[in-house]
């Protein structure tokens, strides 16, 4: 019984976990807009930024932007963080400035785990997005 379950835990559930390794990797997964674990294209926006798909994060926010716009929100909630997100990146990534993505997402990924027990742990990688940027 043991041996079947880390066989299944092997096989099945460890490949799919690797895919969220990676922001290249997470964006590959399909949009999952009818299910319980919606994820919301905002998101998706910055997992593309990070993959460095400027191309298909530019066509969410033209989509998304507008909904957003001149609105407010409570401070607490998620369009509020979303129309924030939308703001900060906007400018870069109209421009395709991918050295100022990067010191945006760097300085999010910071500000997560500022004050966690990972904090000692944690060291900032380079996102895809900076392939090539030297």
């Amino acid at each position: 019984m043991i041996a079947d379950a880390i066989a299944v835990i092997e096989t099945e559930v460890l490949p799919k976990l690797e895919v969220y390794g990676t922001p290249e990797g997470y964006v590959t997964l399909p949009p999952r807009e009818h299910t319980i674990h919606y994820e919301p294209l905002e998101d998706r926006m910055l997992a593309l930024i990070a993959a460095g798909d400027l191309d298909a994060a530019r066509t969410i926010w033209h989509e998304k932007e507008p909904k957003y716009r001149g609105k407010t929100y409570h401070p607490d909630s998620l369009p509020h963080r979303w129309q924030m997100q939308l703001t900060v990146v906007a400018e870069p990534l109209l421009a395709g400035d991918r050295r100022a993505l990067a010191r945006i997402l760097h300085g999010w990924e910071a500000a997560n785990v500022r004050g966690t027990k990972i904090e000692p742990y944690w060291e900032p990688t380079p996102f895809p997005l900076e392939a090539g940027l030297g």
